[in-house]
């Protein structure tokens, strides 16, 4: 009888650490703080805007503007404004802190990635790295679920660790369950390039170059201080991130839609309440994804019902 109980014990233990199969560990993230860059839309050393029609709701900076003036529905930093340099040095700071975060690594296009069990393209918070480029491909969305199984944290960083970041043509980036702007980086090496009629969403630090196609809607910041930014026709405003104004802003990115008509379709807002914003701890850990709590309880239960009826038999004899 000795046996059959320490079988169902050790049993008992294993279901309970691993874990269903094809569980991924995803490490919580951090929201750096932006100083002085926070206002800004567009922060660059060369800003070139190569269209009429190009909008900015936030601050633009740069040292050397562009031929076609854009609509800054803002103010405009250039040399020797101590809010411009010093807003260069506040995104190098956010920088170093948004590379400092320990990630779950991944491959392939954004939009093909499972992570603990969600829907391809589907990223619970938390901080992701690819070795080289970093791709969503066109026509393609990737969704940011707050509520998503495996959620560690209410920040998504992307990083990618040797290469470029890139968004083919009408590319969607959709916030789902109180998600924010406000709340997403991204933290390529190499240049950044949106496609055209791209949907996107957060900050992207970059200063090898961020270069914006025809007719992008983005909510949130091009930072790239010591880099040149560029648009072409392009909608990009900066959301107001304060906790008092968490939730707010999180509901203004949800209804944006950007000038080629596309929506964030996966947020179903008529059919899911919101889930209350989680605070940023600090500190990153790791944490399986929540869905195994129910299979593994169950295998172990059942694991524990036969080894008894078994022992049963045994006495009986």
């Amino acid at each position: 009888m000795k046996i059959y109980i320490k079988v169902s014990v050790v049993a008992l233990a294993v279901a309970l650490v691993v874990g269903p199969a094809g569980s991924m560990t995803t490490h919580a993230a951090t929201t750096p703080g932006l100083g002085q860059a926070a206002s800004f839309v567009i922060l660059s050393s060369t800003y070139t805007n190569t269209a009429g029609g190009t909008t900015l709701t936030g601050d633009l900076g740069y040292t050397t503007g562009p031929a076609v003036a854009p609509t800054v529905n803002g103010s405009t930093f250039s040399p020797p404004s101590i809010k411009y340099s010093q807003a260069g040095i506040d995104q190098a700071s956010a920088l170093a802190s948004l590379n400092g975060e320990t990630c779950t690594a991944i491959a392939g296009p954004l939009n093909a990635v499972i992570v603990g069990g969600n829907p391809a393209g589907t990223f619970p918070p938390g901080c992701y790295e690819t070795t080289g480029a970093m791709t969503i491909t066109l026509s393609t969305t990737v969704t940011l679920d707050l509520t998503a199984a495996g959620a560690v944290g209410s920040t998504w960083v992307f990083r990618a660790a040797g290469g470029t970041l890139t968004t083919g043509a009408d590319a969607i980036v959709a916030l789902a369950n109180g998600a924010s702007s406000c709340d997403v980086f991204w933290a390529p090496t190499g240049a950044t390039t949106l496609g055209a009629n791209t949907t996107f969403k957060g900050t992207v630090i970059d200063a090898a170059g961020i270069t914006i196609g025809s007719t992008v809607g983005w909510v949130g910041r091009a930072l790239a201080f010591g880099g040149t930014i560029s648009t072409d026709t392009d909608t990009i405003s900066s959301t107001s991130c304060t906790a008092a104004t968490s939730a707010a802003a999180a509901a203004a990115d949800e209804d944006v839609s950007d000038t080629s008509g596309h929506n964030d379709k996966n947020t179903d807002k008529k059919k899911k309440k919101k889930a209350p914003k989680l605070p940023a701890t600090g500190v990153a850990f790791e944490e399986r994804s929540a869905s195994w709590n129910t299979s593994a309880l169950a295998g172990a239960l059942i694991l524990v019902s036969t080894s008894l009826v078994v022992v049963a038999r045994k006495r009986a004899l």
